[in-house]
């Protein structure tokens, strides 16, 4: 039994391109790799088609490379500097007004730490103006946290 099939449209034709042929364990890896890592994306809600082709295309041709992204160790303690600053400011407002009721930043210390590398990064790129619009809840500490 022949173990090897060659896979057409994966990705776009090219001498760049790997088109195959894979085996089967090979083909299976490469698609766990895209779609069962530690990045997700949602796009199938889109109804234009070519929207969602186009996010699927670049996601795939992307995506490899997001995943294998190392953290300098500078990087790395940037990280935890922001997260120990994020936890220290939670503290303060639960030893200052331990009585009011707050909505905290728990769960999503990540996505704060995430929103603001992005915004760094942009203020680096010359990005002079960004607008966040969310819901009451947790503002105040987003607000803190990121900016």
């Amino acid at each position: 039994m022949n173990d090897s099939i060659i896979v057409r449209n994966l990705r776009e034709e090219g001498p760049e391109k790997d088109n195959g042929p894979y085996t089967i364990q090979g083909f299976e890896d490469y698609l766990r790799n895209i779609y069962c890592d530690k990045i997700g994306f949602e796009y199938m809600h889109l109804l234009n088609k070519a929207e969602r082709d186009f996010l699927k295309r670049e996601l795939e041709e992307k995506i490899e490379s997001l995943q294998k992204t190392e953290l300098t160790k500078e990087e790395q303690l940037s990280t935890l500097r922001r997260l120990a600053r994020d936890q220290s400011f939670i503290d303060f407002l639960g030893n200052k007004f331990g009585n009011f009721k707050r909505f905290g930043i728990e769960g999503v210390n990540s996505a704060t730490t995430g929103l603001g590398q992005l915004v760094e990064s942009a203020a680096q790129m010359g990005v002079e103006n960004i607008q966040v619009g969310m819901a009451h809840r947790g503002r105040l500490n987003t607000l803190h946290c990121v900016f």
